[in-house]
């Protein structure tokens, strides 16, 4: 069965990032942009959640279970990546990105490639 839910937050974070090109012919290389960013996530509305689901298979007459899925209210961020941007255009985002808090460990890796038209 769909299911919706709706969370709202706020993430104010501050980014510390550098830029390293030829100073020569700046128009005409990479350019490597390093990036750390410190933050926090506070969930404002939609933490705790009730989910309800029913197996696949299940005789007629059996009702469906719900459960209650909470999450954590505040969680830090922490940041890291860089940015190669080519002269043609084309540029490269790597990034890892961590949230947690006391029962709470997210894990993420970025890598997003973009070239214009």
């Amino acid at each position: 069965q769909g299911q919706d839910h709706n969370y709202s937050a706020v993430r104010p974070a501050i980014e510390f990032g550098w830029n390293f090109e030829q100073p020569a012919r700046p128009a005409r290389h990479t350019v490597f942009r390093p990036f750390a960013r410190l933050g926090v996530t506070r969930v404002l509305s939609g933490e705790s959640n009730s989910l309800t689901a029913q197996l696949a298979g299940t005789p007629t007459g059996v009702a469906p279970f719900a459960t209650n899925v909470g999450g954590e209210a505040t969680l830090k961020d922490v940041a890291l990546g860089f940015d190669l941007l080519r002269p043609s255009g084309l540029s490269l985002r790597f990034g890892y990105t961590r949230q947690f808090s006391s029962r709470t460990n997210l894990n993420a890796l970025m890598l997003k490639i973009s070239k214009p038209l």
